[in-house]
């Protein structure tokens, strides 16, 4: 990858391509997990596309805080039958 610190577009060298990013959020509350997606939402270079997708309820705190920052965010529904065996 190239430093975005040139104005050139962060890419992924193999492919040539501008870099992506996808930040999942499956949490009703605010904490430490949020706080370090808006880390990365507010301090990755405008060249990195990001996107957020959080699982309804989204935490209002998160929600503007994401947007404020110019990253879509993309609610989705909640997770049904995880993995761990819990269930929201």
């Amino acid at each position: 990858m190239r430093d975005a610190g040139e104005g050139r577009p962060v890419r992924d060298a193999r492919a040539g391509r501008p870099v992506r990013l996808v930040l999942l959020l499956d949490s009703p509350t605010y904490g430490g997990a949020e706080e370090c997606i808006l880390q990365l939402v507010r301090g990755l270079p405008p060249t990195v596309r990001r996107t957020a997708l959080a699982t309804t309820p989204v935490p209002d705190r998160f929600a503007a805080a994401v947007r404020a920052a110019g990253t879509p965010l993309v609610p989705l529904p909640p997770v049904r039958g995880r993995a761990d065996g819990t269930a929201r």
